[in-house]
């Protein structure tokens, strides 16, 4: 590997750490929860997992979803297109 090839991967960790730590700053919370408080139902929630829509983080047996990325869900699919902070 050439300085050059080492370089631009450390970059692009450098990168993805960051990505990583903007989008788990808010917390993140279990299934049951994000069920409970955001109404997405389990089903959908592992659909996206499994699909790679909604990114999680595994420790031990427990399964994590960043909150950011719960919001981030529910923006892109609002119903009718309605814009945040606009009555529709």
């Amino acid at each position: 590997m050439t300085r050059k090839e080492r370089d631009r991967l450390l970059d692009d960790l450098a990168d993805r750490m960051a990505r990583h730590k903007a989008l788990l700053a808010d917390g993140a919370v279990g299934v049951k929860e994000a069920v409970e408080v955001y109404g997405v139902g389990r089903t959908v929630l592992f659909e996206k997992m499994k699909a790679g829509e909604l990114p999680v983080v595994k420790l031990g047996k427990k399964t994590l979803i960043p909150r950011a990325a719960l919001v981030a869900l529910l923006a892109r699919n609002l119903a009718g297109g309605a814009t945040p902070g606009r009555a529709g």
